[in-house]
């Protein structure tokens, strides 16, 4: 579910250059809901899809188990495993369908290797890649199928991006990243 903002704040003159495209998750496995992933306390909340109004989370997943520090983006798999990147801790974490509460990654991409730098959004092809944009480098890096610890990407796409934020793999296999720094 994409959908777009329009604000208006003392740094963006007109309304267009305030513009931002929201991309919300919805776990395909084992229950529909939306997931929305809050930065500001680390955390990534679940709504259904019913839901109207001031609605309260069907599940929230956060703690200091979890290890997440600054959500930049969501993605799940065909499986329903929920992927976050953490963009503060340039990392990212792999959790179990169904995953809620305080509970540990089933696995964690992180580290030097791995070329992450405040990852923040990401895609999941049908064979497993991640895609993963790096709003610090400017770039988006690509993993293998099962990557993880300090593992290098298989490939890094560069070009002319200014903070690449948001990935969407089309069904044709084409690959969209919004850039937010040329909007």
């Amino acid at each position: 579910i994409t959908f777009t903002v329009k604000a208006l704040d003392s740094s963006t003159p007109t309304a267009g250059q305030a513009t931002r495209t929201l991309r919300l998750v919805v776990n395909p496995a084992p229950s529909a809901v939306v997931w929305v992933g809050n930065g500001a306390n680390s955390a990534a909340n679940a709504f259904p899809l019913t839901g109207n109004g001031n609605v309260f989370p069907a599940a929230t997943l956060g703690g200091s188990l979890t290890a997440l520090n600054g959500i930049g983006g969501l993605a799940f798999d065909a499986t329903g495993r929920l992927y976050v990147a953490g963009a503060n801790s340039n990392a990212i974490e792999e959790f179990a369908s169904g995953a809620s509460g305080n509970v540990a990654p089933i696995r964690v991409l992180q580290g030097a290797a791995t070329g992450l730098a405040s990852p923040h959004g990401i895609a999941i092809d049908p064979s497993g890649q991640l895609y993963v944009t790096n709003y610090a480098a400017n770039d988006v890096t690509v993993y293998a199928a099962g990557a993880s610890g300090n593992a290098a990407p298989t490939q890094t796409i560069t070009g002319s991006m200014a903070g690449p934020w948001g990935i969407v793999l089309d069904g044709a296999g084409h690959l969209w990243v919004s850039d937010l720094g040329s909007n």
